[in-house]
C-alpha cells in the first residue's frame, strides 16, 4: 500500500483519507484524535505524548497544520519503503527485499542502526520527525561548520544550534551530512539509552530506504 509523501522543512507528511499525518519514526507512540487506516488496518491514536503535547500543539511546532502523528508502534508493523524522488511511503505487510541491508535494533521502539563517522563507529537513532541530525561535540570536532540553525524538541522547545558537515557511513552508504552538536541535555539522555547521535531526514535525499523493524533490517538503495 503506497501513501502520498510531501516533504515539509524536512518533516514527512502522508495523507490518509483526506486527513494529514507527521511519520515519525522518533516517536514510539501515534497521536491523533480518531482512529487511522492503514496497510487495510484500523488504528487507534492516543489523544497526547508523554508530555501532554497533542497533535495540534506538535504541528504548530512543526510549522504546518496535520491531524494526527504515526508513530513506530504502528510503523512498525510494517515493512516500509520511503522514496522522495517518487514522493511515496509504501507500508507492506508482506517483508520487503533488503539488498545490502545492514542490522537494525530498536531503542524504546525508535530504529538504532550502526555507522560510522568520520571512520568512528557510532550508533545512531534514524528518526523521521528530525529534519536535521545530531551527533555529540568529540564527533563533529574538526569538521567543517556550517553556521547555526533553530530547531525545536518536545522536550527542549525551540533551541539554536551549531552545525558541520560531516562525513557519515550509513546501511553500508557514504554520504555527507549536516549535523548540529547535540545539546547536553539531549546527548546525556541519549547516552544513557547507548545511543551516539540522531540521523535525521536528510539522509533519504540519497536514495531509496526500506526499513523493517519486524526483520531488524533496513537499506538505502541508491541510483
Amino acid at each position: 500500500m503506497r501513501e502520498p509523501l510531501t516533504v515539509h522543512e524536512g518533516h514527512l507528511l502522508i495523507d490518509v483519507e483526506g486527513r494529514r499525518y507527521l511519520v515519525d519514526t522518533g516517536s514510539p507512540w501515534s497521536i491523533g484524535g480518531a482512529p487511522v487506516r492503514l496497510g487495510g488496518r484500523e488504528f487507534a491514536l492516543q489523544a497526547s505524548d508523554l508530555m501532554g503535547n497533542t497533535s495540534e500543539a506538535l504541528a504548530e511546532m512543526v510549522g504546518t497544520p496535520f491531524d494526527g502523528l504515526i508513530g513506530t508502534d504502528i510503523l512498525g508493523q510494517f515493512d516500509l519503503e520511503i522514496s522522495l524522488a517518487e514522493g511515496t511511503l509504501a507500508l507492506s505487510v508482506a517483508q520487503l527485499e533488503m539488498p545490502g541491508g545492514s542490522p537494525l535494533q530498536s531503542l524504546q521502539g525508535v530504529p538504532l542502526l550502526e555507522c560510522e563517522v568520520n571512520g568512528e563507529p557510532v550508533r545512531m537513532l534514524f528518526d523521521t520527525g528530525a529534519p536535521l541530525s545530531y551527533l555529540s561535540e568529540e564527533c563533529v570536532q574538526g569538521c567543517t561548520t556550517l553556521g547555526e540553525v533553530e530547531d525545536f524538541h518536545p522536550l527542549l522547545g525551540r533551541f539554536r544550534v551549531p552545525t558541520y558537515s560531516v562525513p557519515v557511513s550509513a546501511w553500508g552508504q557514504g554520504m555527507t551530512i549536516r549535523a548540529g552538536r547535540m545539546p547536553s541535555i539531549m546527548e546525556a539522555a541519549l547516552g544513557f539509552g547507548g545511543a551516539d547521535g540522531v540521523l535525521g531526514t536528510e539522509v533519504l535525499k540519497h536514495g531509496v530506504l526500506r526499513l523493517s523493524q519486524r526483520q531488524g533490517r533496513a537499506a538505502l538503495i541508491t541510483n
